[in-house]
């Protein structure tokens, strides 16, 4: 779906992650359709490029699992296309390791991953 003419190469990939919402939802749920506000395609700090998707507003539990299915589908039709992946910054990586377990002692449902050993 990616790869059918479209005016940009971004509204080319939005149509490909919402065709692929549509049909894992069985096109019943609109919440994850009308929480994709946008499809970027923008550049690393290296010169390679990523998708970039914007949602409007929070991911609540309605509706969050298909949210969540954008960004798995955007991923296949990202290697699909040979974009690269996004590269966090280390002061972003710090940051989600400083708020999660802040966030945990409010909220206990949050994933949170576990911590890895000193050389494994």
């Amino acid at each position: 779906m990616a790869k059918k003419p479209a005016e940009t190469r971004e509204k080319a990939i939005d149509r490909a992650i919402r065709a692929g919402l549509a049909v894992l939802t069985e096109g019943i749920l609109v919440a994850p359709l009308e929480g994709l506000a946008d499809t970027k395609v923008k550049s690393n700090p290296d010169g390679s490029e990523y998708i970039d998707l914007m949602f409007a507003g929070p991911i609540r539990a309605a509706g969050g699992t298909g949210q969540a299915m954008s960004v798995l589908i955007a991923d296949v039709v990202r290697q699909e296309l040979g974009i690269g992946e996004y590269q966090p910054t280390r002061q972003e990586v710090d940051r989600f390791i400083e708020e999660i377990p802040l966030y945990k002692q409010c909220q206990h449902i949050q994933y949170s991953l576990r911590r890895r050993r000193s050389g494994s």
